[in-house]
């Protein structure tokens, strides 16, 4: 990966081994327990949260598209709910719509997101549906969809560059997958559930500096990709928190290597704005280590 074989190296500042010196190591025993029975809990709960309506969602959509796209090759469901880390509420949900390369390489990824929404708007006129630079957007109330074009392009896929105007190199779309599934394996399949963790905490963000589902994964993969703790739900949790507060303050590329930076949004290495959620992201952080009814109500 280019962008995180680098940042690999990074130690875990605030374990719980390494409590401020306020609280005994009997304090910090107890504290640990009682959250990793806690996290325990809130995974089942989110374990058994139904997405019945998001698939119901995601078939209407293909089916609209299906009828109405000449050259559709297929939709692709991805993000959240192909790699089992959605959380209602502070997930997304994003599908690639895969077209014949032979009859749309002339057309600019911004000319059919405009025909996807259209198609979309005339089908769901009560639905909140809005074109960005990369996707078209359809907000439910608990998650969003996002559709972005793909051409298929001799059995990989062509999406849109970082700007929007153009396609992009080929890439193969089962690349992150595939790394997140290995970076899972080798930490005893605790990575999975972490994401599904480190989503909850990080919808506590202020709106401007919310992270998009991927980036938490990316964040992940890149933070346990050469991990050598404690495999406990609070140790991992701990780490991930600590670990991007430093990663987030400089540019982060594709995991798999294929694409550009993923957080282009937030700006230069220590910008301001990245400085600003690493500052957020700390204090999540401080709040987990700290008191356990208060670590607690970060998942509220």
């Amino acid at each position: 990966m280019s962008g995180g074989g680098g940042f690999g190296g990074y130690r875990s500042i605030g374990t719980s081994s390494q409590l401020s010196s306020s609280t005994s190591g009997a304090q910090a025993s107890q504290h640990e327990i009682e959250m990793n029975e806690f996290l325990e809990d809130l995974l089942k709960d989110y374990n058994k949260r139904d997405v019945a309506a998001i698939r119901t969602h995601l078939n209407e959509i293909e089916k609209v598209l299906g009828r109405e796209i000449e050259g559709l090759d297929r939709i692709l469901f991805g993000g959240s709910i192909s790699k089992n880390t959605f959380i209602e509420g502070a997930s997304d949900v994003d599908a690639l719509v895969i077209l014949d390369r032979a009859k749309y390489k002339d057309a600019t990824p911004k000319e059919l997101q405009n025909a996807f929404a259209k198609m979309l708007q005339q089908r769901f006129p009560r639905t909140e549906i809005k074109c960005g630079s990369l996707a078209v957007t359809i907000k439910y109330k608990d998650y969003e969809i996002q559709l972005l074009p793909a051409l298929r392009n001799n059995g990989k896929l062509q999406i849109a560059s970082n700007d929007g105007a153009c396609w992009s190199t080929s890439i193969n779309s089962a690349k992150f997958t595939e790394k997140l599934t290995a970076t899972n394996k080798m930490n005893s399949n605790k990575v999975v559930p972490v994401i599904k963790l480190a989503k909850s905490l990080l919808s506590n963000l202020p709106s401007k500096y919310q992270l998009s589902g991927y980036h938490v994964e990316a964040l992940a993969v890149d933070a346990f990709s050469t991990y050598n703790g404690r495999c406990t739900l609070y140790d991992m949790t701990m780490h991930f928190l600590n670990y991007s507060t430093k990663r987030v303050l400089t540019p982060m590329s594709d995991v798999t290597g294929q694409s550009g930076i993923i957080d282009d949004n937030l700006g230069i290495a220590r910008s301001i704005t990245r400085q600003k959620l690493s500052g957020h992201i700390k204090d999540i952080a401080g709040r987990f280590l700290g008191a356990t009814s208060d670590a607690k109500k970060l998942f509220d």
